[in-house]
């Protein structure tokens, strides 16, 4: 009986223990951050130039007109110099800022289209698009996305929920202590002009990675690699978690979720919003949701460029030569759309 006793209260202890985590949990989501400490997080990462892009947003005072939002298609293949140029010579002034991240998630672009807003007036927002919709969220989305960004992620039942909800409590803790103390934690209270002054408008010039090679995205690839390379990656495209079809129209609706909140703010603030398509190499797939995308604004489908070899950096990205072709032809599409 006594035994019986000693496990029942030990049951209780450990229940109220985790419970009580949970609810600790749950209160230190809730601590106040700063913006731009968060866009700091990613300085180590591959998705560094989000920074750049917060402070083009909320310390340059120049207008932006046109806002690219994309994954790393976007990045190289929509060059924002050569839009301009283009507009320019049809009596548009314009400038154009490609904010573009590498990797896949509209839930990011949301993010970043929402910094756009509060301090810009854009006449016209570029949403790059795929052939199929990415089912899930952005890598950096649990790094720059307010607290209550990631609860609304979790009430639409997204796929990333779990891992985002247990990361922003540490991320929550370690924001409110550098907003004491931000010099311990590697993280600058106040823009610093200098080290902004230094970065690249454009990311997509002949440059050093990290392990000091040249990178020339005017380079080509022979055809044979670059078909070699389409056919292994070819299961990129048709990602999508294991769950039940009904469940995964609801985790798997990402692209869906944040494009309708995209648009819908866009429209609020006067601005218009262009889909644009940019295939993978020898991939000349239909825009599964074409419908769905061009009741919400015009499309531009560039399909035809998918199996031109002399365009393509690699299996998926355009290079300097495919790169000028894309970013003319959104410079027409833009010429209609700007006052």
């Amino acid at each position: 009986m006594r035994s019986d006793m000693h496990k029942w209260h030990l049951l209780r202890r450990t229940v109220f223990i985790l419970v009580a985590a949970v609810a600790l949990a749950v209160v230190v989501t809730f601590l106040p951050d700063k913006p731009y400490e968060r866009f700091q997080l990613l300085d180590t990462t591959i998705y560094a130039r989000a920074r750049w892009s917060f402070e083009r947003m909320h310390f340059d005072p120049r207008p932006i007109d046109v806002a690219i939002v994309g994954d790393s298609k976007a990045v190289l293949g929509l060059r924002s110099p050569e839009i301009e140029r283009r507009l320019a010579s049809d009596g548009k002034r314009a400038l154009v800022v490609n904010m573009a991240l590498e990797g896949d998630g509209r839930n990011q672009q949301w993010i970043l289209v929402q910094e756009l807003l509060k301090t810009k007036k854009p006449k016209v927002i570029v949403l790059a698009i795929n052939d199929r919709p990415y089912p899930w969220g952005h890598d950096s989305f649990r790094y720059i996305a307010p607290a209550s960004e990631i609860w609304r992620e979790a009430f639409h039942g997204l796929h990333d929920t779990k891992k985002n909800l247990m990361f922003l409590p540490f991320r929550q803790l370690k924001l409110f202590a550098a907003s004491l103390l931000p010099g311990p934690f590697g993280l600058q209270e106040r823009f610093d002009a200098a080290r902004y002054a230094a970065q690249p408008d454009d990311p997509t010039q002949p440059h050093r990675n990290r392990k000091g090679e040249l990178i020339d995205f005017a380079e080509t690839r022979p055809r044979a690699l670059l078909l070699r390379e389409a056919r292994d990656n070819a299961a990129e495209f048709d990602r999508r978690s294991k769950l039940p079809e009904r469940v995964r129209a609801i985790t798997d609706a990402d692209d869906r979720v944040f494009t309708d909140l995209i648009v819908h703010a866009a429209h609020q603030h006067g601005a218009e919003v262009l889909f644009v398509y940019q295939p993978a190499f020898h991939r000349p797939a239909p825009i599964v949701n074409r419908a769905y995308y061009q009741a919400l604004g015009p499309v531009q489908d560039d399909v035809d460029l998918a199996d031109r070899d002399g365009l393509y950096y690699d299996w998926v990205h355009l290079n300097t030569a495919g790169a000028m072709i894309l970013s003319d032809r959104v410079a027409d599409s833009l010429s209609k759309m700007l006052p």
